[in-house]
């Protein structure tokens, strides 16, 4: 009996690894007012991913991640909790910066904002910079070339291009988004 418990739990430890690790989240701020108070949130609710062949940027923010369990400062999430916002633009290996001396390059990208169900064409400001791999923002991910380098953005979203004002609370003000250290994940092929 012994034995199967441990076998049982063995298997579920692998499974849930290889879940976790398919994919390496990025710290997402999000903020918004609220019943004129500011609600915010700082977690690792971003995902980014980069597909070098198609030359496919997405980035998606899971609302769901974001809460703190705590009622009163997760209402103004009520109406985002079942909601991801999902950013696509197209991007070319070139236009990331050739690395070296820790650079950094910033880019306009056309792309799509989805989100509840509505989609809206935006421009991005990107920053693509590069860390150093003896510092402590540095991890190795398996993605190559792209492990040296970061993203940094952000959206600021106004909830009646999204039709998220006229859920049940009403929300008015914009919600921006930050991430400041986004990880790339290399869609392999």
């Amino acid at each position: 009996m012994k034995q199967l418990y441990i076998v049982i739990l063995s298997i579920l430890i692998l499974t849930g690894y290889s879940q976790d690790k398919s994919f390496t989240p990025s710290l997402a701020y999000v903020q918004t007012s609220y019943h004129n108070q500011l609600f915010y949130s700082n977690k690792e609710s971003a995902t980014i991913t980069y597909d070098e062949t198609a030359q496919s940027l997405v980035i998606k923010l899971d609302f769901a991640k974001l809460e703190t369990k705590i009622d009163s400062l997760d209402e103004w999430l009520l109406d985002l909790e079942q909601t991801q916002l999902i950013y696509k633009t197209q991007l070319n290996p070139e236009d990331f910066p050739t690395p070296g001396n820790l650079v950094s390059k910033t880019l306009k990208l056309p792309g799509t904002i989805t989100f509840n169900n509505q989609a809206n064409n935006v421009e991005l400001n990107l920053t693509i910079f590069e860390v150093s791999e003896q510092g402590m923002l540095y991890r190795e991910f398996q993605n190559g070339k792209y492990d040296k380098f970061r993203l940094r953005f952000s959206i600021a979203i106004l909830p009646k291009d999204y039709k998220i004002d006229k859920k049940e609370h009403h929300l008015k003000k914009a919600i921006s988004v930050q991430v400041s250290n986004g990880i790339i994940n290399l869609i392999p092929h």
